[in-house]
């Protein structure tokens, strides 16, 4: 009865809609031997402010990112910026910085111009792109060290699904599947063995 209850709910969970993973995931490349990967979650809507020395306008909106990385480092309090009809109507823009106090972050950019793209500063708007969506080649740029500093075209944008929440999940069911099968197996084939009765050795005296 246990074995067919795991059964049935690793069942469940590799029949769970894998398209209800809110954690998105993107992977890119930069001239230069340059690359890293960000990820955020899509339904989170707190703001967070703009870190230090990036443009600012009413259209744009600032939120905490899960993870960003630069070249296989992790850069401090990542944060991921939304820009909606940047410069007065000129650019959709996605930026990912450190918010770090005092610290000028390396900076990752991309741009679309003109500013068809997004239609709010919501961070789905970022969903499911490629690095053809970001149609100003000029502004698709990771800047080393922040403003300033090098700039190196970005090469390739690559969408990274399913997250690996969802994966370890599945994972899980997996484990859980072979446990259950592999308990049902040893229950099939364990056979007792025989109790053998022990009696204490009988020692002979000589009259």
């Amino acid at each position: 009865m246990k074995t067919r209850l795991i059964g049935l709910l690793v069942a469940g969970l590799l029949a769970a809609p894998m398209t209800e993973a809110t954690v998105v995931y993107y992977n890119f490349t930069a001239t230069g031997g340059h690359f890293g990967s960000f990820s955020y979650d899509d339904t989170n809507t707190a703001l967070e402010p703009p870190p230090p020395g990036v443009y600012v306008n009413e259209m744009s909106a600032w939120y905490n990112a899960i993870g960003v990385t630069i070249d296989g480092e992790y850069l401090a309090s990542p944060v991921i910026g939304i820009y909606n009809d940047l410069s007065y109507g000129t650019y959709d823009c996605v930026e990912v910085a450190s918010a770090a106090s005092g610290v000028r972050s390396s900076l990752f950019e991309l741009c679309a111009s003109p500013p068809t793209l997004f239609s709010s500063v919501a961070l789905r708007e970022v969903n499911d792109r490629q690095l053809s969506d970001f149609t100003d080649p000029h502004a698709n740029v990771l800047i080393v060290g922040g403003y300033g500093g090098p700039v190196f075209p970005i090469l390739t944008l690559t969408f990274a699904a399913p997250d690996p929440a969802t994966l370890a999940l599945l994972g899980i069911g997996l484990a859980g599947l072979g446990f259950a099968r592999r308990k049902q197996y040893r229950s099939a084939t364990y056979r007792p063995r025989p109790i053998v009765p022990q009696f204490p050795a009988v020692r002979s005296f000589a009259s």
